[in-house]
């Protein structure tokens, strides 16, 4: 499955920052004077493969939305959009209980906000 928005494809986030929403992991780095401790940045993900046996994606919202000329943006043409979002869940295997069905690789540049 190909990832269209690639900021949401990082392996840490901050949950709560100013702007709200999220974003990925800012490095920090340490800063004793002022007792900053140091924070490691999130990693982009290049690659993930997981195995179709144990990971099942789905569907959490599906829409398709269909508008006739002149109705959306003024434009003189019908104009359809198909929306879906999905989640993924990973399951441990049934010998032993591990995930072992998942692998991935990560940039080793770590994400500074800029």
């Amino acid at each position: 499955m190909e990832v269209i928005d690639d900021e949401r494809f990082y392996d840490a986030f901050d949950w709560e920052p100013a702007e709200g929403g999220f974003a990925p992991l800012k490095k920090v780095a340490e800063d004793t004077s002022n007792h900053v401790a140091a924070v490691t940045g999130a990693h982009k993900i290049n690659v993930l493969v997981a195995c179709g046996q144990t990971c099942k994606t789905v569907p959490k919202i599906a829409s398709i939305y269909y508008f006739n000329p002149g109705t959306h943006t003024e434009g003189d043409g019908y104009l359809y959009q198909n929306r879906s979002l999905s989640d993924t869940f990973v399951f441990p295997n049934g010998r032993d209980g591990k995930v072992d069905s998942v692998y991935v690789d990560v940039d080793t540049t770590e994400y500074t906000g800029e």
